[in-house]
């Protein structure tokens, strides 16, 4: 059932003293303490939560009944920080203050760097049960290498400086870590990237694939990284809703 939505928006604390902003997308006639399932959606590198790939995940989410809550990364949009002192390990602890704050999150999504995040939160988020990477890399000391490069794709960040905590963190990252993260967690997990990505190719999906505990595949034909096609957002949305309501059959 398609619902009418409604977004409120919140801040949430984390151990660090920093606080989060976030929006909360849900159903309309339900109230978030009784809404039957949550996600936690996390926006892309130097994105945020009004980027608008996640924006339409999100609200499809609502729309399909969940309560999910997009925030901005500590550095980033409204919340508390500055950019070039956060790291991958900063990430993780975000998605991990968003669920708690959420009162548990059973289904996480994360896109692109987000999607990494996500992976390494997991564990220590006891209600995950599903985890949605969208055009996440896999090999993450290729993705130090190409971070700037990355950056100047995003014409509109170029005012952000990267830390070299950040890129050092990528550079030592060991692929490894992010699977262990995810088979301790006992979360399904669905893979999706668009074989036309052209930030983060998708052979890292293939990468990726190959290492998890069996997930599930899809290729988003003909979709940007960004998800800045119109529908785009909306249609991957819907997806990970109708591939949760059969993985939930």
């Amino acid at each position: 059932m398609t619902r009418t939505i409604r977004s409120v928006h919140v801040t949430m604390p984390t151990k660090n003293g920093w606080q989060l902003a976030g929006t909360v997308d849900m159903p309309r006639d339900v109230k978030l303490e009784d809404s039957p399932r949550r996600a936690v959606v996390a926006h892309c590198f130097t994105c945020t939560r009004g980027a608008i790939g996640v924006t339409r995940i999100s609200k499809a989410l609502a729309r399909a009944g969940y309560a999910s809550l997009r925030f901005d990364f500590a550095g980033l949009g409204d919340s508390d920080g500055r950019f070039e002192e956060t790291t991958l390990s900063t990430n993780v602890a975000d998605v991990q203050a968003a669920a708690e704050w959420f009162g548990g999150a059973e289904l996480l999504v994360g896109h692109s760097l987000g999607g990494t995040a996500v992976q390494r939160a997991a564990a220590a988020i006891p209600s995950a049960e599903s985890i949605v990477t969208i055009g996440t890399p896999f090999e993450l000391r290729d993705t130090a290498k190409r971070a700037p490069e990355i950056m100047h794709m995003f014409e509109r960040q170029r005012e952000l400086s990267l830390g070299q905590a950040l890129l050092d963190e990528l550079a030592a990252a060991d692929s490894a870590d992010t699977v262990a993260a995810v088979s301790s967690s006992d979360a399904t997990s669905l893979v999706l990237h668009s074989p036309d990505d052209l930030v983060v190719p998708v052979a890292e999906a293939h990468a990726m694939r190959e290492a998890l505990p069996k997930p599930d595949w899809v290729a988003l034909e003909g979709m940007d990284h960004l998800l800045l096609q119109r529908g785009s957002g909306q249609r991957v949305g819907e997806f990970i809703a109708a591939w949760e309501s059969l993985r939930l059959q």
